[in-house]
């Protein structure tokens, strides 16, 4: 969610495909348009939201519905080829990010420095006003206490921050080794539960690859099967 609200992009946020599917080109979201509406002909595409926009028109293809669902039921196929080593290595990737161990020690370190720095800054303001010092020394000694302690407090919070994205990918690994694990039921049909548990995001390029990355990580590409035949499509469809 906090990606979606920090990208700029556009997305409808009622189809489990939404600010899902990106565009190779420009970067920005696929969105829907229903083709045909009042006729037999009626089907959903999704193209890039910014593809009649600018200069410039980006080239990627778009998609059919039905071509996502099987694209990513034969990635996922792939990515289930051994299911075992699969959670393994999802096990193994969800215990290292929760290791914080170097990470807890460094913050230690930076916390006993910022509370050291802190009472060198409290005699220095009390050795001011007690027996009046230099002002231009005492400003330099202060402005030197001051940085020193800020870049400790810096690197602190972007060490805080590391751990906190680290949680949260820890969270979905495990939520992702849940539902892997639960499939009992093979071949799988597509469902937006599994397709929601499972895919972070798909990239489509002009040349027809479509490279599906799910929540551990792992890219595996496709190939839209419709190559060559876009003709048909257009005379069927008007795209």
């Amino acid at each position: 969610m906090k990606r979606r609200k920090t990208s700029g992009k556009h997305h409808n946020s009622l189809s489990p495909f939404s600010a899902k599917i990106i565009c190779g080109d420009c970067g920005e979201f696929y969105g829907s348009k229903v083709w045909h509406s009042n006729s037999k002909y009626k089907r959903t595409i999704w193209q890039c939201n910014n593809k009649f926009k600018g200069e410039k028109k980006c080239m990627t293809p778009h998609l059919h519905e039905e071509d996502i669902q099987k694209l990513f039921m034969r990635a996922f196929s792939k990515l289930l080829t051994d299911r075992t080593a699969l959670i393994e290595d999802c096990r193994l990737l969800h215990d290292s990010l929760l290791d914080f161990s170097e990470s807890n020690t460094r913050c230690n370190k930076l916390m006993d420095e910022m509370e050291i720095v802190s009472e060198f800054v409290k005699k220095l303001i009390n050795e001011n006003a007690t027996s009046p010092m230099n002002q231009d020394e005492y400003i330099s000694r202060y402005d030197g206490y001051t940085v020193r302690f800020n870049k400790a407090k810096a690197e602190y919070e972007k060490h805080q921050k590391t751990m906190e994205q680290r949680h949260l990918k820890a969270d979905i690994i495990k939520g992702f080794i849940c539902d892997i694990s639960e499939l009992d039921n093979l071949p799988i049909e597509f469902n937006e539960r599994l397709w929601n548990s499972v895919i972070d995001s798909l990239t489509v390029y002009e040349d027809e690859r479509i490279v599906f990355r799910f929540k551990n990580g792992i890219e595996i590409e496709e190939v839209l099967q419709y190559k060559g035949q876009r003709n048909g499509y257009k005379d069927l469809c008007g795209g």
